[in-house]
């Protein structure tokens, strides 16, 4: 058995009536085995929407997979492909590879892949992997899973039902001095997600002053507000008052609904 470090000399020899010959005399030394290649991860998957949406992906977002792996063995590999092995709902082989072909790893050298997968998402369940081939062997690590859904549309307010007035007091409208005002509107969240609105209400003037009728606010989760708050006119000749605008109280819809705003009453000094 050859043994490793040790000098080791060969020579022709041979045999006569009894007596050793030799001659041609070669010396050498045995090295180490290298290790074999060994191929690991610098840099684990990355994935991300594009465009980004955020993680993770909607419907119609394409794929950015992100990884460097790496030789830290002994002796150089063939890498014949390497890239994302992707499959949705567990079936159907949606996986992108580099595009430059087989690539030589000499010992300590890591190769990037960065690239996008060129088609759009659609529903259903992913899982990503790390892949490269050696030979005709395929190796995976690296394992992410996700779900890809339609996009929501973000929360928008709307005016379900438009502003009125009713006067408390005559009972009649216009109002009469001394009436109070009772103001009503409805919102809706006409969007996906849910909304959060800091403020909101009516805002009326008079003579070229601002006055607010403003919400108390509602606990978050409710889809309706009751809002009341009222004016008193202390000038019938000139009212004054004109569009709602936002302004008021917290409001936020965990699920997309209405928000009734109609008045409680209240007296000015």
């Amino acid at each position: 058995m050859v043994v490793f470090g040790h000098s080791h000399r060969a020579e022709i020899t041979w045999q006569v009536s009894g007596q050793w010959h030799v001659t041609d005399a070669r010396e050498f030394d045995v090295a180490a085995r290298p290790n074999p290649y060994s191929i690991y991860v610098a840099s684990g998957l990355e994935l991300v929407s594009d465009p980004n949406h955020g993680w993770p992906p909607v419907v119609g977002d394409k794929l950015i997979g992100r990884f460097t792996i790496g030789n830290n063995g002994g002796q150089g590999v063939q890498l014949e492909r390497y890239g994302v092995r992707l499959f949705r709902n567990g079936t159907e082989n949606l996986s992108f590879l580099n595009n430059g072909g087989s690539v030589y790893l000499s010992p300590g050298q890591t190769v990037r892949f960065d690239q996008n997968n060129e088609y759009q998402l659609s529903t259903g369940h992913y899982r990503a992997e790390i892949t490269w081939q050696i030979g005709t062997e395929w190796h995976v690590t690296g394992a992410q899973e996700f779900d890809v859904s339609a996009a929501q549309t973000p929360g928008s307010l709307a005016l379900a039902e438009p502003l009125t007035f009713t006067s408390e007091g005559s009972g009649q409208w216009p109002p009469r001095q001394g009436d109070k005002i009772i103001a009503r509107i409805r919102v809706a969240n006409v969007g996906d997600q849910s909304l959060h609105v800091p403020y909101i209400g009516v805002r009326g003037r008079r003579n070229g002053w601002e006055m607010a009728l403003e919400s108390p606010g509602i606990r978050p989760g409710t889809n309706r507000l009751s809002l009341s708050r009222t004016r008193t006119f202390d000038n019938p000749a000139r009212p004054g008052y004109d569009s709602p605008v936002s302004r008021s109280t917290s409001l936020q819809h965990r699920v997309p609904g209405l928000a009734l705003v109609p008045v409680r009453h209240h007296r000015d000094g």
